[in-house]
């Protein structure tokens, strides 16, 4: 309670978030976080699915890779099934952590079409980028 109710939860909030980007580049790179069953998605990974819709609903990206072992394969049906088409979709389900996300999407992409838009949740962003 001392903590939802102080200044330092704006702080500390702030330290684990950083800003939004523009949004706009040639491939989505959505990273996966959870499952609860192993058909079905944990609130982490449908929220950045929701969010994927949205964003390629405004920006239509030529591709979109879904990582993360598990999330990734149901991540695809939800965004498909939401009206993104398959064949930009990409899926890459061996990664385990965030290191293993960006060395496998990194393979993936290597000689690709960017720039390149990083979706996470906003206190994983910070460490998704380093």
């Amino acid at each position: 309670m001392l903590v939802s109710l102080t200044p330092v939860l704006r702080y500390w909030v702030t330290s684990l978030s950083t800003g939004w980007g523009t949004g706009r580049g040639n491939t989505l790179i959505v990273l996966g976080q959870d499952v609860t069953a192993p058909d079905m998605l944990g609130i982490g990974s449908y929220w950045r699915s929701y969010y994927a819709v949205l964003v390629w609903r405004e920006n239509h990206f030529r591709r979109i890779v879904v990582t993360g072992k598990d999330a990734a394969p149901l991540m695809r049906d939800l965004v498909v099934n939401q009206g993104i088409p398959p064949a930009i979709i990409t899926v890459e389900d061996a990664a385990i952590s965030t290191h293993d996300n960006a060395l496998f999407v990194g393979r993936i992409l290597a000689g690709g079409d960017g720039p390149y838009v990083l979706l996470t949740s906003d206190y994983h962003m910070g460490r998704a980028l380093s």
